[in-house]
């Protein structure tokens, strides 16, 4: 290779970065906007998919969304602060695109301690309220008006106790004239919770790249459920319809 070609091949990488760097390019680690045609893109399939299976009827929809490990790991003992199963593409989908399509999202009290969660959709204020389903009600009240407590809308936020059926009929309640539209996180306990009582209408899982080492929470259906698989970024995602009736099941996770 000559000199005017190594010349011509820096030059060439230079004004690639500068375009790059002109259009745009988030830096390395940062949320993409969801919605904006770069990521809406990635999702958009599955987005569409989710919203034809969502029922239509007055009394709103519960979404279970959660992220799992391939060994059906939802919470891995491995994992530390700042490590995240899903790719950034996925989560534009679950903490973007589903996060703006409900009302309330649900999670448990070892979620909010454990996590300490915003709970807040990517770069969308669409007055999405905090619901924490806990037995133990005045500890999370006192930890939310503490110092340390990152939720967006924490003064909003609802914490009760009782029945996945007992939550959901209380916030259509507050809904008024029409259902709530609630999306359900976790941690397993609680998902488990709104399974084992047949409380969802449609599940949403990534299964991300990495298998994590130890143990951890996982889920388990009650009966066989048939889902369509999706392909986003480096994560599968797995999104199904509760048909209803009752059945038996089991297994190593949701998968």
């Amino acid at each position: 290779m000559t000199y005017t070609h190594k010349l011509l091949i820096i030059f060439i990488i230079t004004i690639l970065t500068i375009t790059n760097v002109a259009a745009g390019t988030p830096a390395a680690g940062a949320p993409p906007a969801a919605g904006t045609p770069s990521t809406a893109n990635h999702y958009s399939s599955v987005a569409s998919y989710i919203s034809s299976i969502l029922p239509s009827s007055p009394s709103g929809w519960t979404i279970l969304s959660f992220a799992q490990t391939p060994g059906g790991v939802i919470s891995p003992d491995e994992q530390r602060e700042n490590a995240q199963i899903s790719c950034e593409e996925t989560m534009s989908l679950t903490h973007g695109h589903l996060r703006s399509l409900a009302d309330y999202i649900v999670i448990g009290s070892s979620t909010l301690l454990s996590d300490n969660p915003r709970l807040l959709p990517y770069h969308i204020d669409n007055g999405l309220v905090p619901v924490v389903l806990t037995g133990r009600v005045d500890e999370v009240k006192d930890w939310l008006n503490g110092p340390t407590c990152r939720m967006g809308r924490k003064r909003d936020c609802i914490v009760t106790g009782g029945t996945a059926w007992g939550v959901k009929k209380s916030l259509d309640g507050l809904k008024g004239g029409g259902g709530a539209k609630v999306i359900v996180e976790g941690g397993p306990g609680t998902l488990q919770r709104w399974i084992d009582e047949e409380c969802w209408d449609v599940v949403v899982v990534t299964v991300g790249g990495k298998w994590w080492g130890g143990e951890g929470g996982r889920v388990r259906m009650k009966k066989g459920v048939e889902g369509k698989f999706f392909k986003i970024g480096k994560d599968v995602v797995w999104v199904a319809k509760n048909e209803g009736g009752k059945g038996g099941g089991g297994g190593r996770g949701l998968l």
